[in-house]
């Protein structure tokens, strides 16, 4: 049973983010949620109750791992489940973007996760553990996603890292890899959703299911652990 056991998750107004939420406070965790939009954090702890809790804070801005881990550390004695789900792309050649554009995927989607894990140390105490929310779209090229995956791969080196120097502590790092999803991802990066996008609620549970049951990779679909399998980091991994 997880009552009491509380979790941080960022991206948590829509989405994935969203859905684990719902799903952490459905299985008796208590969830600090993480997002630019207070409106819709808002209706989101109306609707799961004071299990929810939450904290308004854009992850590009660069106070955004102290303060929240001053919040968490000041009002929980632990923390049992960091969930850095909060990600976006920006959908155009690399040569078109913005100098503001390529910073801030790079800061959100591969830096403020590990910024986190680093400011929250003191609160992962061992039995925790650390969830990454990455994309199998880290093992391929996407010419007009190219900023967005190659953060994605980023992240996914340094949670290979993560791994082994948080096992010592006992912290567990999960890897997560889910397809296109269902939610605003898209719309946000002025792409239509894919016909056959993942629902969001899936792909939650069964994330929550790995944290439950121990296990360190979750490719959603399985069948696309094969991009994985093939990639170049870790056919060379040492």
């Amino acid at each position: 049973m997880s009552l009491h056991r509380t979790a941080l998750v960022t991206g948590a107004s829509s989405g994935i983010g969203e859905h684990i939420s719902r799903e952490l406070v459905k299985r008796g965790y208590r969830v600090i949620g993480v997002a630019r939009r207070e409106e819709k954090l808002k209706a989101l702890q109306a609707e799961l109750g004071s299990s929810f809790t939450y904290i308004v804070k854009d992850l590009a801005e660069e106070d955004s791992p102290s303060l929240i881990a001053k919040l968490v550390v000041e009002n929980f004695p632990q923390l049992d489940v960091l969930v850095n789900n909060a990600g976006f792309a920006v959908f155009k050649p690399v040569v078109e973007h913005t100098l503001r554009e390529v910073e801030e995927v790079f800061l959100v989607n591969a830096v403020r996760p590990i910024q986190l894990v680093i400011a929250l140390r003191e609160v992962l105490r061992p039995g925790a553990t650390v969830v990454n929310i990455i994309t199998p779209a880290a093992f391929a090229l996407s010419p007009r996603l190219a900023t967005y995956s190659s953060s994605k791969a980023a992240l996914h080196v340094l949670s290979l890292a993560l791994e082994k120097e948080l096992e010592q502590a006992g912290v567990r790092v999960v890897r997560v890899y889910p397809g296109p999803t269902a939610s605003e991802f898209f719309t946000r990066a002025g792409v239509r959703t894919p016909r056959h996008a993942l629902k969001p609620e899936k792909v939650a549970e069964r994330v929550v299911d790995c944290i439950e049951h121990g296990c360190k990779e979750v490719f959603i679909p399985r069948v696309l652990g094969v991009l994985g399998f093939f990639s170049p980091i870790n056919v060379y991994r040492v």
